[in-house]
Formats: structure tokens, sequence, C-alpha cells
């Protein structure tokens, strides 16, 4: 008698292991449709198709930064960044009072934009990387001073 209840409790044991039958269910995927975004030589950029970013040396130290297509009115936000032997700078260029006039446009001289306040012995080079952070992206455009 002993010997069954062993084998009945082993039997129940092994019945509750294996799995029980189930309704199946149905899975359906459904494909996200993700925007592409066209890719840039600068990562972090998130560029508008509607936004043109321009940018233009004015002297060895200073560029002149025009933007298009942006909203009227819409207040952007202008940092930008290099390096140059290992030396590195980063620059906010701070709250506006004016955005974007009634065509969408907006523009403004970054000046001092040199690393020679740095120990940079003889000629250099640096590659500047200009954002301008708007409402629908970032656009962002190189240059390379002096």
């Amino acid at each position: 008698m002993r010997r069954w209840m062993i084998l009945i409790m082993a039997l129940s044991a092994i019945a509750c292991l294996l799995p029980a039958a189930a309704t199946p269910v149905l899975v359906t995927e459904v494909p996200v449709e993700e925007p592409f975004v066209e890719p840039t030589g600068t990562p972090g950029c998130q560029p508008s198709p509607a936004v043109t970013l321009e940018v233009r040396r004015i002297d060895p130290n200073s560029v002149w930064v025009h933007a298009s297509g942006l909203q009227p009115g819409e207040i952007p936000r202008v940092i930008y960044s290099a390096s140059a032997k290992g030396e590195g700078m980063y620059g906010d260029a701070g709250e506006f009072r004016e955005g974007a006039d009634e065509q969408g446009e907006f523009s403004i001289d970054l000046s001092g934009l040199e690393l020679g306040s740095m120990s940079l012995e003889g000629p250099y080079t640096a590659t500047w990387d200009i954002r301008l952070i708007h409402a629908r992206g970032v656009a962002c455009a190189t240059i390379t001073l002096p």
C-alpha cells in the first residue's frame, strides 16, 4: 500500500510539471513606421528638412550663423564646440531677445572662436561644430578656423 501511495504522489508531481493544454494565442505584429532621418556627419543632429543652417567665416575668430525655415518669433539656442591639439572649448551663445523674423530667418555673429587662450604653440586650425537647436530638431554645421 505504501508503494502505491508513493507511486501516486510521484505521478501527481510529474503531472504538475507538465504544461497544461492551453488555448493557442494568436499574436500579430504591427510594423512601426519610423520617419527616415538623413544621416549627418555630425552626431546628435536631428535635421528638419524645412530648416537650413549656413555658417560663413567673418575673420579668423568669428563666424556668421544664419538659419532659415524657422517659425516666426521662434527663439533658437546656438551652441558651439571645437578641439585642437588635445585642447577643447565649448560655448553657448546665450539667450536671445528676439527670435526669427516674419520670414523665419535668424542670424547672429559668433565671435571669440579661438583656442589661443590655451597653450597652443604655432599655427593651428580648429573645426568648430555649430548647432542651432529649434522646436523641430537640431541643425548642424562645421567650419574650420582660422
